[in-house]
């Protein structure tokens, strides 16, 4: 077995490789966000900026997951919402394997996860108590794509 500290500064390394050969310049990290309308929230890894864009981007210690396109969708309208400012697009850093392991999207949409968090919390409600699902379907609609 590896040694922790090998891992950890292994890590570190994929990291900070990824980081200086991207060119992207820091805006902020671990900031919190919540959508308005929608009633969820998270916290974004790092916003960093492409020339005059701003990108999300979230840090993967294990694998990376077709999920988390979903996730970071979700903080990325959730970061419209709040600020009014568009994410350019959403990224994945993996720096848990021998070199770092990058995916990004620049045409990102929500409308996955929009769809998911009605569908839970439409399971979770008492089909007696429609009307409130259905209040927040209609919250879900009238939202602005970003």
């Amino acid at each position: 077995a590896v040694p922790q500290d090998e891992v950890q500064a292994r890590m570190v390394r994929n990291f900070s490789d990824w980081l200086r050969a991207s060119g992207l310049r820091f805006h902020g990290s671990e900031v919190m966000v919540y959508h308005p309308d929608l009633h969820y929230g998270g916290t974004i890894d790092l916003l960093l900026w492409r020339e005059e864009e701003l990108t999300l981007w979230d840090i993967k210690t294990g694998g990376i997951y077709d999920e988390s396109a979903y996730q970071l969708s979700a903080y990325a309208a959730a970061w419209f919402a709040m600020v009014g400012t568009p994410i350019a697009s959403i990224g994945v850093v993996g720096i848990g394997g021998d070199a770092p392991e990058v995916r990004e999207i620049r045409a990102w949409n929500a409308d996955a996860f929009r769809a998911a968090l009605a569908l839970s919390r439409a399971t979770r409600a008492s089909p007696w108590e429609a009307s409130e699902t259905i209040k927040g379907l209609e919250a879900m609609k009238k939202e602005q794509k970003p």
